[in-house]
């Protein structure tokens, strides 16, 4: 027999069920269920700055490198065309470093290395197109002067230069022979300024704002001479010591080609860096060294390694935009 209470019981606890699934869902989550989930999303906050913070880094490193690249490029696609044109013949002078004496004395230019020579590039002139030849007198250097330009800049200088006999004026003035009448066509007797690193010359042009260090040296040729074979090397001198009687640039007819290596830093980190840290810098820097320094590529290593050392002066946040390039310019046999 059925009891009869059971149909009160059963809608009891029926109610009893209902009431305490509506009190759950109105009561929403508990404390330890927030703070679960506040922790879960802080997590995934923290590791998503972390992806964003890397890529940003990441990418400002790629375009102080791009920038840096660019500097290179612009300034050895100018060397180039001024080593491709160049005057290489006996009778006329060149001013490049040399560790040995020559007739102007020795010339070993510690530091930051000069060069100048005879171009058959565009340059400066005040000369009259009828007048003006297609010779210059081009010069390469960092400027180490408040007086000379912007410092630790890579200039370059480009004077235009009159057909000899078109005036009789000498190298004194802004334009001259290419010979003066006085015989006297060494660059460093008329052409002060283009082998100063310091005197001012409204001719000379930024075309490195961010080269801070300039080197080159030489590949000599492999030669035969009387059955004395000299194999190809590298060398700080302009011309092959080791052959007797060659004591001369002489066109650069020992030389097979000619080896930059400069350093740039990125537009934006040379803010971070005063001018005396970044001379002291590149003073640590090393001179090219034959005894030490056979191979291309040998010099740009050790300055690298010197960027890279935590004791270089520089802030580290400096340091990783600083970069080293190196090209090797190819010459054609001297005529």
């Amino acid at each position: 027999m059925r009891n009869p209470l059971l149909p009160w019981i059963e809608t009891d606890v029926a109610r009893i069920f209902t009431m305490r699934w509506n009190r759950a869902a109105w009561r929403g989550f508990s404390l330890v269920e927030l703070l679960v989930s506040l922790a879960v999303l802080a997590v995934l906050l923290v590791f998503i700055s972390q992806i964003f913070g890397s890529a940003t880094a990441v990418t400002g490193s790629r375009n102080q490198r791009m920038d840096a690249d660019a500097q290179a490029r612009a300034v050895f696609g100018r060397m180039a065309v001024d080593f491709a044109q160049m005057m290489r013949r006996p009778d006329v002078d060149y001013f490049l470093k040399s560790a040995v004496g020559d007739a102007s004395g020795s010339n070993p230019q510690t530091g930051n290395d000069r060069m100048a020579f005879y171009s058959q590039v565009p340059g400066y002139s005040s000369a009259s197109a009828a007048m003006q030849s297609p010779v210059s007198v081009v010069a390469w250097r960092i400027n180490e002067s408040d007086a000379g330009g912007p410092l630790n800049h890579l200039e370059r200088l480009g004077c235009g230069l009159e057909w000899s006999g078109a005036s009789s004026v000498a190298y004194s003035g802004p334009s001259g022979p290419l010979v003066s009448a006085s015989g006297d066509n060494r660059i460093s007797s008329n052409w002060p300024a283009a082998v100063s690193a310091t005197q001012a010359d409204s001719r000379y042009e930024n075309a490195g704002p961010q080269v801070f260090r300039l080197e080159y040296y030489y590949l000599l040729r492999g030669q035969n001479v009387n059955g004395v074979v000299f194999p190809s090397m590298a060398s700080a001198t302009p011309w092959d010591t080791r052959i007797p009687g060659r004591s001369s640039v002489d066109g650069l007819r020992d030389v097979a080609a000619i080896v930059v290596t400069i350093a740039v830093v990125d537009p934006k980190s040379r803010k971070l860096i005063t001018d005396e840290q970044l001379a002291a810098l590149a003073d640590r820097m090393k001179d090219f060294d034959a005894s030490t320094m056979t191979s291309p590529g040998d010099l740009k290593t050790q300055w690298q390694s010197m960027i890279e050392d935590a004791g270089n002066g520089i802030p580290p946040s400096a340091s990783a935009a600083l970069h080293t390039y190196e090209r090797t310019f190819s010459l054609s046999p001297a005529l």
